[in-house]
């Protein structure tokens, strides 16, 4: 999930009274039968100026409705739209409760109605009405009326829920009362007049039935029967959820009040049964959680009936309730991180999004995880900037109003400015589930202290031994980690790997001859490279290349060097004894966390923040540059790559830094940094790509340093260091009173002249063998991403010349793979002397890497990149290369044309070839060892025999004799030698001849 950065909708009119006017909104539904559901339109309504109706999709103004100046608007407006099952234009509904003034007591309900799409000359219907009540509006809300399922009405009635707990219901047009009533003659427990309504909230007793009263069948009793005591299914029935509060009382005292309203019917009018009735009364338990906070937050609540959960923002902190069962229980707590929450908006039923003055978060309240933060808040910071200086800004946090999950849009109010944001989930056009243990891992938020009534004493969750026998290994493990704190101190790897093997009990492998395995893997990885393209010219269409299609030879190459690499980069005279990693070693084990997390945090450090480069910042958000390898035991490396465990997650827990996204992905680009800053030949992080599950933004991290080390093309910033370094020589720094360099200072220079000639000859000598087999597992990794993810990731991460870098190179390995060349094309060069290309079969994995990568970068580039990719560099034109891509891809297309008509055209010689392989038995001797090396096999066939070059008839060979049957009981008896002649004569011909007479 990601929440994209908030940008300005819509820019409302302030309202005229500047000190105590106000800007309300809520969300549109519509309304079809019974049912409502949500709408991409926001109504808007301003004191003294009117209520607006925008819409989200394509932001414009599609209704304005005016009140008189002295108006001042006492609850969000709310809108209804009617749909038409006829061919009838639909019609729009909008309320709203006004004040002529602060303290005026009468309050008036206005209805705008109007037909969509509306006509030029066509009018509002307006209708004006007085209230009952005189105490302040809390909510307006409307309850469909029963109608037929054939007929067309608009028929309705609006609910007016007041905070003392007063009703008043009216019909559509606001010219009759339908019912009126108050909390109080509903609940005796109520409380009397010191009661306050929170929230409430309108919804079918059906869906409530599903989680807020699952358990409550006695409250659900009264309302299942009919006088003949047939069951209407809960047809026809709203629940109107109150949160009440006493006036002075304490967090403890919220109920929850659960009344049902009948809807009234169309057709029936002989019904004779209460229009609202009270349910049952439930309270609230407190949370006890208490965030300090210098201004006093609103409380405010979402309820979802359906599954039964009930979000409580006071404080600045979250309180989850769970409904479904007999009484309510709190299920999670989310406090307040940097900054109290002002607002949240539900996503899904586990999901909510919470917003506060510095960042946007996601949170799932079922594990207690952050999934998504958003702290780029740089559109509402400019929308304060365009207000004029007399008008400050009421708020600094945005007030969440609606999330269309249709279109995955989020609507917020800021100040006098609507707000839009996208939610984007990861898989697009697929059902996702919400709630899941799998997206919660490592994404944990610290939980709520607790209050000062629970009792601190906790039963033993298990028995007294098990713990006594866990505090001994504690206690030997301590041990364990005090000796290897100094050996790590001392740089003795030998030791170190020694101790730790000691304790996770595993043992070493037998030594080995290193010549000899070294002299062995060379003359093999040559033999393998032998026919491989060694003038550079294109090869056969199919053949395997050095980057996608390289031989399992290279690669055990590559790896038994790496590991002698990082031998030899320990400090040690010889190879250091190899650990024996046994599948059972190498699983994921739960309880070796903590040797895992101490022994990355031995291998991996923070750099010191006297050091030049920057570790943390004011946030406590550690920097990509700040990560770096102190230690590195060759054979605990291996052990961490094979148990999976070397991850950015893990790496973050050992580190001790706080779990925040923008650290997530700081410690993913560091941590690739870091394995190529300790060995720049590449060959650590080979291993680690070819052992370890990195995320998409560390594979395309990868690849990104690999495209930098391969393209030949230098970034001019050799100016800037000599400006630096003349200014520096200026001010006296690099210079003595005599002009001349100090000791120090010759020394560091040429020791750092010395490392880069160093790396440069390694490079040189088989740098690059690595950097494409480097590569080529980058690549491989990254192909098994969703497609979508791939494009936005390269977008993301690469700049425009290194995306067309990649282009260049996947070209070069379709060239080189023969996937643009024919069959026909075959010369001397590519053929041995017994007519096969060394190169072996077709790898139709590589083609569907090379042109689905291919793709992707393309659709990184985008438009406007390849428009502007030649201005910047004019070795990136993007003429030439569009007209090079279609000529490559139309000669692989066509090539992969030729190989579907070979294989239909040899598929009855392949078939034969296969029963006849089965007929002739198992191959033995010098075949089966041609055959297992991949060399061809001879077979002694005779020109003048004619018969043997064509197919028998059918395509089918004959069937082998088996040299066994079936006795008794299904056991197998070997058949003698002269049963099976028996059976060999039976198959052939009756000896017949025919005498010819001349």
């Amino acid at each position: 999930m990601e929440v994209g950065v908030p940008q300005t909708l819509v820019s409302l009119s302030q309202p005229l009274d500047s000190t105590n006017g106000r800007v309300l909104a809520s969300a549109i539904q519509s309304v079809s039968g019974s049912r409502k559901r949500k709408r991409s339109e926001i109504a808007t309504s301003v004191d003294g100026e009117g209520i607006s109706i925008h819409t989200i999709q394509e932001p414009r103004l599609i209704a304005s409705y005016a009140v008189p100046p002295q108006a001042h608007f006492t609850a969000a407006p709310c809108s209804v739209f009617h749909k038409s099952k006829r061919q009838r234009p639909a019609q729009r509904f909008t309320y709203a409760t006004t004040k002529a003034s602060q303290d005026a007591s009468t309050t008036q309900l206005h209805l705008f109605r109007e037909q969509v799409p509306q006509n030029e000359d066509q009018v509002p219907f307006e209708a004006v009405q007085d209230l009952s009540f005189d105490s302040q509006v809390l909510s307006i809300d409307v309850l469909p009326a029963i109608s037929p399922s054939d007929s067309f009405t608009t028929d309705h009635d609006v609910v007016v829920i007041h905070e003392d707990g007063s009703m008043d219901c009216r019909s559509a047009d606001l010219a009759k009362e339908r019912w009126k009533n108050s909390l109080r003659q509903l609940d005796r427990t109520s409380g009397g007049g010191s009661t306050r309504v929170e929230f409430a909230s309108l919804t079918e007793a059906k869906s409530a039935r599903k989680g807020l009263l699952k358990v409550r069948q006695d409250a659900l009793a009264p309302l299942n029967t009919q006088e003949d005591g047939q069951r209407d299914n809960l047809e026809g029935i709203q629940v109107l959820c109150l949160i009440t509060r006493q006036d002075g009382a304490d967090d403890a005292d919220r109920k929850l009040h659960v009344l049902s309203v009948r809807q009234r019917s169309t057709v029936s009018i002989t019904d004779q049964r209460p229009p609202i009735q009270h349910l049952v009364t439930l309270s609230l338990p407190s949370s006890g959680v208490v965030v300090p906070s210098k201004i006093q937050l609103a409380s405010q609540y979402l309820l979802h009936p359906a599954s039964g959960i009930l979000y409580h923002l006071q404080s600045g902190s979250i309180t989850t309730y769970d409904l479904t069962g007999i009484l309510p229980r709190i299920s999670s707590i989310i406090p307040a991180q940097e900054a109290p929450f002002e607002s949240i908006v539900r996503l899904s039923p586990h999901e909510i999004l919470a917003a506060s003055s510095r960042s946007w978060s996601v949170y799932d309240t079922k594990w207690g995880a952050i999934q998504n933060l958003q702290t780029d808040l740089s559109g509402l910071s400019q929308s304060r900037k365009r207000k004029s200086a007399e008008a400050a800004p009421v708020s600094t946090c945005a007030r969440l109003i609606s999330y269309v999950a249709d279109i995955g849009t989020l609507v917020a109010l800021h100040n006098n400015e609507l707000i839009s944001a996208t939610v984007e989930y990861g898989q697009q056009g697929k059902t996702r589930k919400s709630g899941l243990l799998l997206n919660a891992l490592g994404r944990g938020v610290q939980s709520a202290p607790p209050s000062e009534g629970h009792d601190s004493l906790v039963p033993l969750k298990r028995p007294l031994k098990t713990l006594m026998l866990a505090t001994q290994r504690k206690r030997l493990w301590l041990d364990t980690i005090e000796k290897l704190d100094q050996l790590a101190a001392d740089h003795d790897i030998r030791s170190f790997e020694e101790t730790l093997a000691a304790y996770l009990k595993i043992s070493y492998r037998k030594p080995r001859n290193d010549k000899s395995s070294k002299e062995a893997t060379k003359p093999a990885a040559a033999e393998s490279k032998s026919g491989a393209n060694p003038e550079g010219k294109p090869q056969v269409n199919g053949v395997k290349s050095d980057l996608m299609n390289g031989s399992a030879g290279d690669d055990a190459m590559v790896l038994v060097e790496e590991e002698e690499h990082i031998a030899s980069n320990t400090g040690e005279d010889s190879l250091l004894q190899e650990w024996k990693l046994i599948p059972e070693s190498t699983v994921f084990d739960v309880r070796k966390q903590e040797q895992v997390l101490y022994a990355l945090s031995k291998i991996f450090a923070l750099r010191s923040q006297h050091d030049d480069s920057v570790l943390e910042d004011e946030e406590n958000e550690v920097q990509a540059s700040s990560i770096y390898v102190r230690f590195l035991p060759p054979n605990v490396f291996k052990w961490l790559l094979f148990t999976g465990n070397l991850t950015s997650n893990l790496v973050m827990r050992a580190l001790n830094l706080p779990m925040s996204p923008d650290n997530e992905t700081n410690v993913s680009n560091g941590l690739i940094s870091a394995l190529i800053d300790c060995d720049p030949s590449m060959r650590v992080l080979y291993t680690t790509l070819h052992y370890a599950s990195f995320t998409i933004e560390e594979t395309v991290k990868a690849i990104k340093i690999l495209v930098q080390s391969l393209d030949n093309i230098d970034v001019p910033d050799a100016p800037e260091q000599q400006l630096l370094l003349e200014a520096a020589q200026a001010n006296g720094t690099h210079k003595d009173s005599e002009g001349t360099l100090d000791e120090e200072q010759i020394e560091s220079v040429t020791d750092l002249a010395l490392s880069d000639l160093d790396v440069a000859f390694e490079t040189l000598q088989d740098g690059m063998v690595v950097r494409g087999h480097s590569l080529r597992q980058a690549l491989v990794k990254l192909h098994a991403f969703p497609g979508p993810r791939i494009s936005q990731a390269l977008r993301k991460e690469l700049t425009q010349h290194e995306i067309i870098f990649l282009v260049q190179i996947l070209r070069i390995e379709l060239a080189d793979g023969g996937w643009t060349s024919r069959y026909i094309d075959l010369g001397p060069q590519f053929v041995n002397s017994g007519g096969i290309a060394d190169g072996g079969a077709p790898s139709n994995k590589a083609i569907i890497i090379i042109s689905s990568l291919l793709g992707y970068a393309l659709d990184a580039i985008g438009v406007g990149g390849w428009l502007t990719a030649s201005s910047q560099n004019p070795e990136d034109s993007a003429d030439e290369m569009i007209f090079s891509l279609r000529a490559e891809i139309s000669a692989a297309l066509e090539g992969i044309h030729e190989a579907g008509f070979l294989s239909a055209i040899l598929g009855d010689f392949r078939m034969y070839a296969e029963q006849k392989r089965r007929s002739l038995g198992p191959v033995k001797g010098e075949n089966e060892w041609k055959k297992k090396i991949g060399q061809p096999i001879k077979v002694d066939v005779g020109d003048d025999d004619v018969g043997a070059a064509m197919l028998p008839l059918g395509h089918k060979a004959e069937a082998p004799i088996k040299p066994f049957r079936l006795g008794t009981g299904g056991q197998r008896v070997i058949k003698s030698k002269r049963t099976m002649d028996l059976e060999r004569s039976k198959k052939l011909g009756k000896y017949t001849y025919e005498e010819i007479r001349i």
